[in-house]
Formats: structure tokens, C-alpha cells, sequence
């Protein structure tokens, strides 16, 4: 959504921050579910906590999430419904 919303007005400062705060987000994430401190909660129990979270470089979903209705008005805001529907078979 930062690509649709903020990036087509924004200077290079605001770009090179959202950019960092990205990597910084993702990074932090794929830490904590490796990190001891999350997966072995209480020191003596390796292992323990399973995540089965995953990272990919491409979104997992086009357009509105169906089942949260109340967040929908976010995607009608950038434009990206329509362009879902036009690349739908």
C-alpha cells in the first residue's frame, strides 16, 4: 500500500525511511521466529515453541482480505480492487 499511497509524492528522505523501517519490520520478524528467547521460552525446553510463519517477497493476496470487511475501504482508497478485478481470468 506504501507504493500506491505515499511513494508517488514522497522525497527522497521519506522513501530511504520507509524503505529501512521495511527491512527493519521483516528483519525483526524472521529473528523472532528462529530466536531462542521465542522458541525456548524457559531455557530447558529447545524447541518447544513451533512458528509456522513464513516471509515471501510477493504479497500472498491482490485485493481485500473477505473475511475482514471492516478494513476492506483500504484497498477502494488506492484503486486496488478495480485493478484486481481487471487482471482476474
Amino acid at each position: 500500500m506504501t507504493d500506491h499511497l505515499v511513494l508517488p509524492g514522497a522525497g527522497q528522505p521519506l522513501r530511504r525511511y520507509l524503505s529501512d523501517l521495511t527491512c527493519l519490520i521483516r528483519g525483526n520478524y524472521e529473528w523472532g521466529i528462529v530466536v531462542g528467547r521465542y522458541t525456548n521460552p524457559d531455557g530447558r525446553h529447545p524447541g518447544a515453541v513451533k512458528v509456522t510463519g513464513t516471509v515471501t517477497d510477493s504479497p500472498s493476496a491482490l485485493g481485500p482480505p473477505e473475511d475482514i470487511p471492516c478494513i476492506g475501504w483500504w484497498w477502494q482508497d488506492i484503486g486496488v480492487e478495480e485493478e484486481v478485478r481487471r487482471n482476474q481470468p
